[in-house]
């Protein structure tokens, strides 16, 4: 195994999610305009994030596995290692926040997160890989957890804080090779789900309601990974990998003041 470091950045250039549209509702709204990410990666310049905070960005590999870079429209994409039944090759990106608060702790304050994607034909089926992180900080036991997946190509969401956790599904399949985005929103008393498939703008959305409460990790540096499962270390989760398998592109973290 080994973490490969790549630079991280705190530019203020801001990489925008177009087109996502949140119902009307009586809790604080994230602005889909905020110049203030904590995280943006585009992929665009490399491996390193855009966003408003300083972040240090690794890609952590395993069994030969990496992340290359792919040519997408005007700009880049990250394609992660193609589905193996055996000795398949892991690779994640992690980002950790080192420097004064942990600016990947949402707490209590409304927040999301999500992604571009666009998942292989074979992307799971083996007890080693069966599932499709996109993006997860904490574990399913931690105190916190954030995550976004694919299970079955069916997009799912589950936030865990301090009063309880909520998980909300999209029963639609992706089409592999598709282009969609996902993106995950925690208010108050409600996580709310979007998938929009991006050749023709057609979007679902779920929601379920519940409290989570205050969302934190065991420690600051729990990393935030996109593409694979990684431990409280920072480490391959090399028995239940969730690898995901295919191209990942413009992840975001966005939590609200």
């Amino acid at each position: 195994m080994s973490a490969v470091p790549v630079r991280s950045a705190a530019a203020a250039a801001l990489v925008l999610v177009a087109g996502l549209a949140l119902g009307a509702c009586n809790e604080d709204e994230p602005d889909p305009d905020t110049e203030s990410r904590e995280l943006v990666l585009s992929f665009d310049d490399g491996v390193q994030s855009a966003g408003a905070v300083a972040l240090e960005v690794t890609t952590v590999t395993a069994n030969g596995g990496e992340v290359t870079e792919e040519p997408r429209d005007d700009g880049t994409a990250l394609r992660f290692p193609e589905f193996a039944t055996t000795g398949a090759g892991l690779a994640t990106v992690a980002v950790v926040d080192r420097d004064g608060e942990d600016d990947l702790a949402p707490g209590t304050r409304t927040f999301r997160f999500g992604a571009e994607f666009a998942v292989d034909e074979k992307s799971s089926g083996s007890p080693v890989d069966n599932g499709d992180n996109l993006v997860q900080r904490g574990l399913y036991d931690a105190v916190g957890q954030y995550k976004l997946q694919l299970d079955g190509d069916v997009t799912s969401c589950r936030v865990k804080g301090a009063e309880g956790e909520v998980e909300v599904a999209i029963d639609q399949d992706v089409t592999p090779g598709e282009w969609y985005r996902a993106t995950c929103t925690r208010y108050d008393s409600r996580v709310e789900l979007e998938l929009v498939r991006l050749s023709d703008g057609e979007s679902w959305t779920e929601s379920v309601n519940g409290k989570t409460g205050d969302v934190a990790a065991e420690s600051r540096d729990v990393p935030f990974s996109v593409g694979g499962k990684l431990d409280w270390r920072g480490e391959l989760m090399a028995k239940d990998s969730d690898q995901f398998n295919g191209l990942i592109d413009e992840v975001f973290l966005d939590i609200v003041e």
